[in-house]
């Protein structure tokens, strides 16, 4: 166990030693509306109004929804308006009349020209706009699982890029999809589920001309990997895809937009920043970036070693890492704060937490993270409260 508690506090140290060299991660960009003198657009109930009070599109509560779309930039790009048709006999899981058609407009901002629409049918059918507002990248994905066995891709102009038609199976109870985009790639991700509710599950990837396309592996799902950041939620060109390794085992790989794989055989994967990723790797875990380098590293080792030695490991990494850092002299690269578990990490490898605390990271007006708030409870161990847990 001490081989184990040296060797990681030398990877910390040294991992300090070479932050000091490396550049900072892609900054994140707030809406950019402001810079380009443009009104902001805000949801208004299930409409659109922008930061001058002008109603852009009212709230329609019969058939009709409005998503406001922006790119990774932080543009708003477009209005995409769903509007919905109704069945006038039949009734869906929740008694309410079954859609049985959506319409789905993209409206241009500013200006609010139409730039596509489309029809499709289904009540599961859905509209993704890609990542960078590429409307000739924009896909519907039609869902007829339930009923017809099948799914299809639409491309916004209505045309037919995929149509699978799957083998039958039993009764179904619900089928649902998934639809994936990248820049070489498509994935459509499956679940069907019988009235046991048994799920039948798969991934089928295709290239943009609607081809079958064979990746590294066979995956089970493959998804975007996305993640909040001062209270903004940011899209990335990553994509998780998870592979089973045995019936109770599975890891997974992080591949680039072009389905190249960056990182393999991994556990427990979650983006927190662009390019940086918590993981869990063998028997370690911690921060790493997309190049496979641990920028923060502790050990989940649960052999003959007591939880005690455990946290001994854990702090002289930390501590190795804080020396390195030192010893360059600190860094004048942008820091950022991410969630990492039971508490923060910033992307210099300094760690926030522990059990004893709730953290919190406080921002100005601009998102910019200025400070980490540690708050902590003292209780009283002979009052109770109304609900009769002890008094804080």
């Amino acid at each position: 166990m001490r081989k184990w508690i040296i060797a990681f506090s030398l990877l910390a140290a040294l991992l300090g030693l070479a932050g000091c060299g490396q550049s900072a991660p892609t900054a994140h960009v707030q809406n950019t509306n402001l810079e380009e003198k443009l009104p902001v657009l805000l949801a208004y109930k299930n409409g659109v109004i922008n930061s001058e009070g002008q109603i852009i599109f009212p709230p329609d509560s019969s058939n009709c929804a409005y998503q406001i779309w922006q790119d990774c930039e932080g543009r708003q790009l477009y209005v995409l308006a769903e509007e919905r048709t109704y069945s006038d006999t039949l009734l869906d899981g929740y008694n309410e009349p079954l859609v049985i058609a959506k319409k789905f407009t993209v409206y241009e901002n500013p200006g609010w020209r139409i730039r596509k629409q489309v029809q499709a049918p289904g009540n599961q059918t859905n509209c993704q706009i890609f990542l960078d507002g590429n409307l000739d990248k924009s896909l519907v994905m039609v869902n007829l699982l339930k009923n017809e066995h099948k799914y299809q891709l639409l491309d916004m102009d209505g045309g037919l890029l995929v149509e699978k038609q799957l083998e039958p199976y039993a009764e179904v109870g619900q089928a649902y999809t998934s639809l994936c985009l990248a820049d070489d790639f498509l994935a459509v991700n499956y679940y069907i589920y019988d009235l046991d509710y048994n799920c039948t599950s798969g991934v089928d990837v295709y290239d943009w001309q609607g081809q079958p396309l064979a990746l590294v592996r066979d995956y089970k799902y493959i998804w975007r990997q996305s993640y909040w950041f001062s209270g903004d939620f940011f899209e990335t060109k990553y994509y998780c895809a998870t592979y089973q390794v045995t019936p109770d085992k599975e890891l997974c790989d992080i591949l680039d937009s072009q389905g190249q794989v960056l990182l393999s055989g991994l556990r427990d994967v979650n983006c927190v920043g662009p390019g940086l990723f918590l993981v869990e790797d063998g028997f370690s875990r911690g921060l790493m970036n997309d190049k496979g380098e641990w920028l923060y590293q502790e050990s989940i080792f649960d052999g003959l070693e007591d939880e005690a030695m455990r946290k001994w490991g854990i702090a002289f990494s930390l501590l190795a890492v804080l020396l390195g850092l030192a010893a360059c002299g600190g860094t004048e690269q942008e820091v950022n704060i991410l969630p990492y578990y039971y508490g923060y990490i910033t992307t210099d490898g300094v760690l926030f937490g522990d059990t004893d605390g709730v953290y919190s990271v406080l921002c100005d007006e601009q998102g910019k993270q200025l400070y980490v708030l540690k708050s902590q409870s003292v209780y009283d161990y002979h009052s109770f409260n109304e609900a009769g847990n002890y008094e804080v």
